[in-house]
């Protein structure tokens, strides 16, 4: 069963707004897991994010060190060569 999640993104102005991703897998790089979500609008465009689950809640939160992002990367695009 193909699992969605809405999120509340910003704008530039900071205006809230929600946008549907599908999330196409669950991998661990590292001994951490991550995610790769696909927009519900726009399959074409993935986009990786740290994440942590409390009660069920699933917080997004970004790779911000440009090192881990590009092993994640390269472990995400790696898997989808298999």
């Amino acid at each position: 069963m193909e699992q969605t999640l809405t999120v509340t993104l910003f704008d530039d102005n900071g205006n809230p707004f929600e946008q549907t991703f599908t999330v196409e897998r669950k991998f661990t790089v590292d001994k951490k897991e991550y995610l790769a979500l696909v927009p519900a609008d726009n399959d074409a465009d993935v986009y990786l994010f740290d994440f942590k689950e409390i009660d069920g809640k699933v917080t997004l939160l970004e790779i911000e060190d440009d090192d881990l992002y590009d092993r994640v990367a390269s472990v995400y695009e790696s898997m989808m060569e298999e």
